[in-house]
């Protein structure tokens, strides 16, 4: 059992167990990673009225659920993954675009995340989800 907590695990199970203390303890970890968002493995982020399924890679505002283009829909999940952080116009082009080493203006990133805006925000005009911080890029949520 020690070996085993050293090496990472984080929980023991001796047999024999029941079924039941097998379930509840599956439980007891689902409960505890729910809300996680470590930028990597949450499967589920909810911020307002949004909630987005990253493993199903669906947006729902209010419960209903958003079409996003593949290019909007990266765009709001690197914002997401970086909530608290406000990412450069050139971060998020080559994050999005640069992978397979093709040149992107500024005003296609702007064209994007207009579009995105009118579909996730109540006041386009005015966000909450997908904010501008002037001169440099965008954040995610509050700045």
């Amino acid at each position: 059992m020690i070996e085993g907590f050293r090496a990472g695990c984080d929980d023991y199970i001796a047999k024999p167990f029941s079924v039941e203390l097998l379930y509840q303890r599956i439980e007891a970890v689902l409960r505890r990673s729910e809300n996680a968002l470590d930028g990597v493995k949450c499967e589920r982020f909810h911020y307002g009225d949004m909630s987005v399924d990253f493993e199903r890679m669906q947006v729902y505002i209010s419960d209903e659920p958003i079409k996003l283009s593949v290019t909007e829909y990266r765009i709001l999940e690197l914002l997401i993954k970086n909530k608290g952080r406000v990412l450069t116009r050139d971060m998020i082009i080559q994050k999005i675009w640069d992978d397979n080493e093709n040149y992107v203006d500024e005003n296609t990133l702007n064209v994007h995340i207009r579009r995105l805006r009118q579909k996730i925000e109540k006041d386009a005009g005015n966000p909450e989800y997908v904010i501008t911080v002037f001169g440099i890029g965008y954040t995610f949520g509050e700045t």
